[in-house]
């Protein structure tokens, strides 16, 4: 089984979940959504460009949708901004077993 090192992701905290109780699969995953969380918060956008399909259509709570390169274009100029937590400048909270699903925004 491949370890993974959630410390690398200061911006995002694991709750209610005992990792060693994952599968490889389900690691993954998590550790994925770990990893595009701590991009977001970072406007890391070379790593969501690795993580995030070139055919990514967004769409906002607006409904108005933009493609990747617009998204983190959007990302890239300060337009869009993420934090670990909105409401408590605290990082985000991870909480149950994570499934196998497509990788969502934080």
């Amino acid at each position: 089984m491949k370890a993974y090192d959630f410390s690398d992701f200061p911006n995002v905290e694991l709750t209610g979940v005992d990792l060693s109780a994952l599968d490889d699969e389900q690691l993954a995953v998590l550790y994925q959504q770990a990893r595009y969380c701590q991009a977001m918060t970072d406007a890391d956008t070379d790593t969501l460009r690795e993580i995030v399909s070139p055919d990514a259509v967004f769409t906002h709570m607006s409904g108005r949708r933009q493609t990747r390169e617009e998204y983190f274009a959007d990302i890239e100029s300060g337009a869009l901004r993420y934090f670990p937590s909105a409401s408590t400048a605290r990082p985000s909270r991870w909480t149950g077993t994570p499934r196998p699903s497509p990788i969502s925004p934080c």
